[in-house]
């Protein structure tokens, strides 16, 4: 873009020097800035470490939890096991009590035991023999007593294991939640990674910018820019432009809940047009570009211009970009090409570095002032239709 100044804006800088200054910035804060910036973001590399490190205990908590759940199982398996192998031996034993105790019983046509009994040779002989058929009877009764209690042994310990296995069970969803919110904390300092790595990127072209200007260290960094590039700065425009040539108005400025976040009552701070995605963007009215910020996490690629509107300082902003073929310190007109719009599908096959879009189109912002700036409703400067 040419920075060259035509000779009649030149004129007008002798004839209408119209600028407040108002919340200044000097090359003195830009570096301030930068080193704060690169302070947070040493700051935010160590709480990455420690989420990493919280994330990593969580995970090992559920694997911890998943094995003893799998453990319990397995115990309780193998109780059921032992219980379906004494409930056999049960049924066993009552049928051979069946067997000494039913006298009645007829085998081949004969009682067995009554033979066994009556058999005997002596009186002796005979109580001897009635003994046996009650020990062998009495033993078996104690030993399905036995096996019975050891049934209920097992069965209270697969509720025990059962109990055990909701505790863990609970536990894991409770890691899992603390896991989540972890790595929803690791998300957001990689996205703050990518906002700080642009912003610490865009101050040092700023710092560039102000220092091949020629600016003093505490010079208000608008005088300089002014200085060098007034004639674009100094005429008093009445009004900015659409910045596309077609479009429709998808959601205004004002306060709404964020769509991305879920957070209520948030400043929504521009106009989205909604447009195509490679729509040309044009400066709004004459300017400057003043920053640039490349594919930070939240706003893509974005342009700032400063203006002179109604004898206010005015800056712009152009959110979403999928590119940007501008620099800091041009000189643009409504008909210069800043970008096209970004925010659809190349967002995030270029590594989705725009998380704060739904989809294609322009966000497009007014802020009064040229540093430190507020935002205003763009409807103010310019008149919007619905769709055009």
């Amino acid at each position: 873009m040419k920075k060259i100044i035509p000779l009649f804006l030149l004129m007008a800088i002798l004839m209408s020097p119209y600028y407040i200054k108002v919340n200044a910035e000097s090359l003195r804060d830009y570096k301030e800035k930068l080193s704060q910036y690169e302070a947070n973001k040493e700051a935010y590399k160590k709480k990455q470490a420690e989420a990493r490190e919280k994330a990593k205990n969580y995970q090992k908590d559920i694997d911890n939890s998943l094995d003893k759940v799998e453990q319990f199982g397995e115990e309780i398996q193998e109780s059921k096991e032992k219980i379906a192998e004494l409930e056999i031996e049960i049924s066993e034993k009552e049928q051979e009590i069946k067997d000494l105790l039913t006298f009645l019983q007829i085998t081949n046509g004969e009682n067995v035991y009554l033979e066994y009994v009556f058999g005997a040779t002596s009186f002796t002989d005979f109580i001897f023999r009635t003994a046996i058929v009650e020990e062998l009877s009495n033993h078996n009764d104690d030993l399905i007593i036995e096996m019975n209690d050891l049934i209920l042994e097992n069965k209270k310990l697969q509720e025990e294991l059962a109990n055990k296995i909701k505790e863990e069970e609970k536990a894991i969803k409770e890691f899992q939640r603390m896991l989540a919110s972890v790595n929803l904390e690791i998300n957001d300092i990689e996205e703050y990674y990518d906002d700080i790595d642009a912003d610490i990127a865009s101050q040092k072209e700023k710092i560039k910018y102000a220092e091949s200007l020629g600016c003093g260290i505490d010079e208000d960094i608008s005088d300089c820019i002014f200085r060098a590039a007034g004639s674009a700065l100094n005429i008093s425009l009445s009004n900015l432009n659409i910045p596309v040539r077609t479009g429709v108005i998808t959601s205004e400025w004002g306060y709404r809940t964020d769509p991305i976040t879920g957070k209520k009552n948030k400043l929504h701070g521009g106009i989205d047009i909604g447009v195509r995605e490679g729509t040309p963007v044009y400066a709004s009215q004459f300017g400057v570009v003043s920053q640039l910020v490349k594919k930070s996490s939240c706003g893509g690629n974005i342009v700032y211009i400063q203006h002179n509107i109604k004898d206010e300082k005015i800056t712009t902003r152009y959110l979403h970009l999928l590119s940007y073929n501008v620099s800091i310190g041009d000189v643009v007109t409504p008909s210069t090409i800043i970008g096209y719009s970004g925010g659809g599908s190349t967002a995030s096959r270029n590594g989705g570095y725009d998380v704060c879009t739904t989809g294609a189109h322009l966000h497009f912002e007014v802020r009064k002032g040229w540093s430190n700036t507020v935002s205003v409703n763009p409807r103010n400067y310019i008149n919007f239709p619905y769709r055009w």
